[in-house]
């Protein structure tokens, strides 16, 4: 929802890891959502992720589909 608390991130930390449209996909099929921000902003560039910050089963989910 527009004005939801989310944070950006790099996955790779440095712009050297997977980017985020694949990252987004292997999530997706983890039932994990995450925009590929990149995707909306040039500026950002193509490892650029927003997350929905959730309750702290929903953050753990997030983590642990980002993480694999």
């Amino acid at each position: 929802a527009a004005g939801a608390p989310a944070v950006l991130g790099d996955p790779g930390g440095h712009g050297d890891g997977p980017d985020a449209a694949l990252v987004c996909e292997r999530c997706r099929a983890r039932g994990v959502f995450l925009r590929d921000s990149g995707a909306t902003s040039a500026v950002l560039g193509r490892h650029a992720l927003r997350v929905a910050v959730k309750d702290e089963a929903g953050n753990r989910q997030i983590v642990e589909a980002v993480a694999h």
